[in-house]
C-alpha cells in the first residue's frame, strides 16, 4: 500500500518523513524563448519545512547581475 507507492514514484523514491522526492539542480538561461541548461548538479533532497538553516556567512542567495 503506502510503502509500495512511496517506492514507485515517477520522480524517484519519496521520502517517508517529508513526502517529497529528491530533485536535480538545473541552472538555465532563456535563449530564443526556450531554456538552455548551463549547469546541472546531482539531486538535492527536498526540505519542505525549511528545517536546514542557511550558512551564517550568507554565501547562498540571489543577486541581480547585468
Amino acid at each position: 500500500p503506502l510503502g509500495t507507492l512511496l517506492q514507485q514514484s515517477p520522480g524517484g523514491v519519496i521520502d517517508a518523513a517529508t513526502h517529497h522526492t529528491s530533485l536535480p539542480v538545473l541552472i538555465a538561461r532563456v535563449e530564443d524563448g526556450a531554456f538552455r541548461t548551463v549547469k546541472s548538479l546531482p539531486a538535492v533532497a527536498g526540505d519542505p519545512y525549511l528545517t536546514r538553516s542557511r550558512p551564517a556567512d550568507g554565501a547562498l542567495g540571489l543577486r541581480v547581475v547585468s
